[in-house]
């Protein structure tokens, strides 16, 4: 095959929608602190196509499995295991250095 014969564009691929669960735990673990009351959880997928009852389905089950969990003033926030991923990825996103003192490690 050519190089030329593959052109396929962004109006062809064929994407499969993300769905209110990866829309919401991406959200969460990419913000600081890792909570948000649902006003804003509900504005904020909106752009990904995940309606307001959709999402409160999802809210629902993700409570019930452990992954998030909700104060009484409509707040979700993720559960120990999931600020502990969190933790992690923004360890990978900023590793630990230290002051460079002139010597170098092999």
């Amino acid at each position: 095959m050519r190089m030329n014969d593959v052109s396929a564009g962004p109006a062809d691929v064929d994407l499969r929608p993300l769905s209110a669960r990866s829309v919401v735990l991406s959200l969460l673990l990419g913000t600081h602190p890792p909570e948000l009351p649902v006003k804003d959880l509900i504005r904020f997928v909106e752009p990904f196509g995940v309606g307001g009852s959709t999402l409160r389905a999802a809210l629902s089950r993700m409570t019930a499995a452990g992954d998030l969990r909700r104060t009484d003033d409509a707040v979700y926030g993720l559960s120990d295991r999931l600020l502990a991923r969190q933790r992690r990825q923004d360890e990978a996103v900023r590793p630990r250095t230290r002051a460079w003192r002139g010597d170098w490690e092999m």
